[in-house]
């Protein structure tokens, strides 16, 4: 009879050990596969400001013919608004007819600007994003330059990251309280981004970034070079 006790006992402890098992057994796949699953997979988006210069290769034999006002454009956040024209690119010295004025391309001027990105990482490595930068000229001409890259970025470590990928450009211009339709004038190319970490926090970092871009457009290019500083967010 006491050997029976003895042998419930012990059936009895390794219940309890089967028991204990079943109820740890989520716990220990959970943990699993949340060691399986690629590190800092996910969605992430950022924005930077800086400066940088706008350059036009082959725009010296080449100007914008500006339209009459045909049209206004409301300006964000305020009442007020601003003329829009439309616009072609001409040789330069070339009549344009119906043209109320000819702003012949510079060869390059300071510029400072903006721009915003969204993607989505396949893990610590690879991601793929959006990028759209605007660009605006610091010299009375006044020109401005918005670029859309699709892009896909490598990160060698955890703190440098490069990306490349096509852009599409769209070249503006504004003065005496107007502005070239958008769409008017665009163009197609490539952009370059490189960038450092200098801070980095569990679900964010502040970035230091160089970019550049090289949009064809009618006989000529604008290649906008930019150093900035911005913030994104950060894969779990």
């Amino acid at each position: 009879m006491a050997r029976r006790v003895a042998w419930g006992a012990g059936g009895g402890k390794r219940r309890l050990v089967l028991v204990a098992g079943l109820l740890l057994l989520p716990v220990v796949t959970s943990a699993q596969s949340q060691k399986a699953r690629p590190a800092g997979r996910g969605f992430f988006y950022g924005g930077a400001i800086g400066g940088g210069r706008l350059s036009f290769p082959g725009g010296g034999g080449r100007a914008l013919a500006l339209s009459a006002v045909v049209g206004e454009k409301p300006v964000p956040g305020t009442s007020s608004a601003v003329g829009v024209r439309d616009a072609t690119v001409v040789a330069a010295g070339e009549d344009a007819p119906g043209a109320e004025r000819i702003v012949p391309l510079p060869a390059h001027e300071g510029a400072g600007g903006f721009s915003m990105h969204a993607g989505y990482a396949f893990n610590r490595r690879v991601a793929v994003l959006m990028d759209l930068g605007i660009c605006g000229g610091l010299s009375s001409a006044d020109f401005n330059h918005a670029v859309g890259a699709l892009l896909v970025r490598f990160r060698p470590t955890s703190r440098l990251w490069l990306e490349a990928g096509p852009a599409l450009g769209d070249l503006g211009y504004g003065s005496d309280n107007t502005v070239v339709r958008s769409g008017a004038i665009t163009g197609t190319g490539l952009q370059g981004t490189a960038g450092v970490s200098v801070v980095r926090r569990a679900k964010w970092s502040l970035d230091i970034k160089a970019g550049f871009s090289s949009i064809g457009y009618d006989g000529f290019r604008v290649e906008t070079a930019t150093l900035g500083i911005g913030a994104s967010t950060l894969p779990l």
